[in-house]
C-alpha cells in the first residue's frame, strides 16, 4: 500500500512538472540537512500526499514500512524514510551525469522500472544507483545485513514507473555466505541481462524490474 501511494503521488508530480520527475538535492550517505531540503525527493512528493507544510512534521506514514525491524532513525531528520529511490530516475543536482531532470516519457518500459524500494531507515542513503546497487551485492553476505532490502522474506517492496507496486524477490541473507550472482528479481540493465562488464555490473538474467534502459552514468 505505501510503495503504491508513493506511486500515484509520483505520477501526480510529473504530471504537474512538464512530464519530469524529481530532481534536487543529493541525499547519499548525507547529513540530515539534506534530506530535510526543500528539493530532496522525500519533500518534493509531501504535498502529493497529502501534507501542505514540513511545520512540526514529525511523521509520514506512508514513508514508513509498518514491519520495523529497525528500531533506529537517523538524528535529526524531519522524520523516519524506509524507502529509497532509483537514482536514475529520482535524479540529483550534484555533478555531471544527471544535467536535466529525467521525463517520463524516457522510460520504454513504464511497467517493469522500479522507482523506489525500500532501506534501513536509519541509512542516509535515500537514492541509490547502479553501483550502489552492485556494492550491495558484493557486501550481501558480510556480518551485517542488508536491512530494508531482505526485510519481507528475502525481499523487499517496490514501486514501478507506472504507478504499480510489486514485491522484489532477493537473494538470501546468509552470513559468511558467497557474493551472489545476481540480485534475483532486480537487473540491472534491460535488454542487456548477461550483464559482467562496467557499466553493466551484474547478471540478471531472471530479473522482472530493472535499474536502467542504457549502460550509461544516466542510465535512460
Amino acid at each position: 500500500s505505501n510503495n503504491h501511494q508513493i506511486g500515484l503521488a509520483t505520477l501526480m508530480y510529473v504530471s504537474d512538472y512538464d512530464d519530469s520527475y524529481p530532481r534536487g538535492v543529493r541525499v547519499v550517505g548525507a547529513t540530515p540537512s539534506t534530506a530535510n531540503d526543500p528539493t530532496a525527493w522525500n519533500i518534493l512528493l509531501l504535498r502529493y500526499l497529502g501534507i501542505a507544510s514540513t511545520n512540526s512534521l514529525t511523521a509520514v506514514p506512508v514513508y514508513v514500512c509498518p514491519v520495523r525491524d529497525d528500531a533506529v532513525v537517523q538524528a535529526g531528520v524531519l522524520f523516519p524514510v524506509s524507502y529509497r529511490a532509483n537514482m536514475h530516475i529520482f535524479r540529483h543536482t550534484s555533478g555531471a551525469n544527471f544535467p536535466v531532470p529525467l521525463r517520463a516519457s524516457m522510460i520504454m518500459a513504464t511497467s517493469t522500472a522500479v522507482t523506489m524500494f525500500e532501506k534501513n531507515r536509519a541509512s542516509m542513503q535515500y537514492q541509490f544507483d547502479h553501483t550502489a546497487l552492485d556494492a550491495n551485492r558484493m557486501l550481501w553476505n558480510s556480518p551485517t545485513p542488508p536491512m530494508g532490502m531482505t526485510r519481507h522474506e528475502s525481499g523487499c517492496t517496490a514501486t514501478i514507473a507506472d504507478g504499480h507496486a510489486e514485491r522484489i524477490k532477493l537473494p538470501p541473507f546468509v552470513t559468511g555466505g558467497p557474493v551472489p550472482a545476481d540480485m534475483f528479481d532486480m537487473g540491472d540493465v534491460r535488454g542487456n541481462p548477461t550483464g559482467g562488464n562496467v557499466p553493466n555490473l551484474f547478471v540478471s538474467t531472471r530479473a522482472k524490474v530493472w535499474f536502467r534502459e542504457t549502460t550509461t552514468s544516466a542510465g535512460y
